[in-house]
């Protein structure tokens, strides 16, 4: 089976290289190349990762290149980059004829431009999500590890690529050749997703994502999930060590930053915490920081922020509805205040 690898700039290592285990594994259990895989780059034939390793491909992408019968696209940072027109016609073309085509990460966004995914559920990396759904109302993303439309697999990225890829192993080279794939990843049980298997648990999380910047309470969450506050309090502790409420936090602290994230507005900060003083947002932050170790890519407790006093003029903001920095033209000293600037930048 001809396979297309296509990395756009900015891909994922991690993808990338579960992908290509994937099928070597398969060839592996053949003793023979049942795939045969090509990898191209969409902008050059030196394609660059995102965490800077340079991907040495076999060609460069070729919009006339006729499409294998498997096409996975891989994109990640700058998906926007490589949606060329030559690139979109290519893939229209390879669904017209028959291609299987998985896209993963933020590469269904070009599908989705290509105009493949029209009226279909499809599903992407999770800090491109809210953006998605505005920018395409048409298609139905939603917040699941792997969709699939037919002939199209849209996969949010991450470790879901191993479920993408026992998935189409199955479907192309049986249930016994996807067992073999498994056991190689160590994953020994047949019945066990990467994903959660607590269904009930599953929707809450599906819940509390969709409702980041206006957060449901805990009894509302568990009434969507059809149990009881108690019941989802254990599922919580038992799976993750830690209750919901601490979960939610978390995942509001780690919302992805939109074109909408910052909002320099007291009134509606005030609303959400609360409080509308620098102190009392200083206190909102304070009790933030017992859930950062779930979140540690946002260190709010770095800075001292209490000190501004209330009566001088603040600018506030907002990442993913939870407040994340606090300065004063002249309540904090400038070099905290360039550092505070500094890590908003990022």
């Amino acid at each position: 089976m001809l396979i297309d690898v296509i990395l756009a700039d900015g891909f994922s290592m991690l993808t990338t290289t579960l992908i290509l285990e994937a099928l070597r594994f398969v060839n592996l259990a053949h003793r023979r190349k049942a795939f045969d895989w090509t990898i191209r780059g969409v902008q050059s034939q030196s394609p660059r990762a995102s965490n800077g390793f340079t991907f040495a491909a076999q060609r460069s992408f070729d919009s006339d290149a006729y499409p294998g019968e498997l096409v996975f696209l891989n994109a990640s940072y700058f998906p926007d980059a490589a949606a060329s027109a030559e690139l979109l016609a290519w893939l229209r073309n390879a669904a017209r004829h028959g291609a299987w085509i998985a896209a993963v990460d933020t590469a269904p966004l070009l599908l989705a431009q290509a105009g493949l995914l029209y009226r279909k559920k499809a599903t992407v990396h999770w800090e491109e999500l809210g953006s998605a759904q505005e920018r395409f109302p048409e298609v139905d993303f939603c917040s699941t590890g792997v969709e699939q439309s037919g002939r199209l697999f849209t996969c949010s990225g991450g470790m879901a690529v191993l479920d993408l890829m026992l998935r189409l192993v199955a479907q192309h080279q049986g249930d016994d050749i996807a067992r073999y794939v498994r056991e190689c990843f160590f994953l020994k049980d047949a019945e066990t997703s990467l994903f959660v298997r607590d269904r009930k648990l599953s929707l809450a999380l599906s819940v509390m994502r969709q409702f980041i910047d206006a957060p449901l309470a805990l009894e509302e969450v568990a009434a969507r999930c059809n149990m009881s506050p108690r019941q989802m309090q254990r599922r919580f502790v038992a799976e993750f060590g830690v209750p919901p409420s601490s979960f939610y936090t978390a995942l509001r602290l780690h919302a992805p930053r939109s074109a909408n994230a910052f909002m320099p507005c007291r009134s509606r900060l005030g609303r959400q915490i609360s409080s509308s003083t620098a102190a009392g947002i200083g206190e909102a932050m304070k009790r933030a920081q017992p859930h950062l170790h779930l979140c540690d890519r946002y260190a709010i407790g770095k800075y001292d922020l209490r000190a501004a006093p209330a009566g001088r003029s603040t600018r506030m903001f907002v990442l993913g509805g939870f407040v994340v920095a606090v300065s004063s033209r002249s309540a904090l000293p400038s070099s905290q205040s360039a550092s505070v600037r500094r890590w908003c930048s990022r």
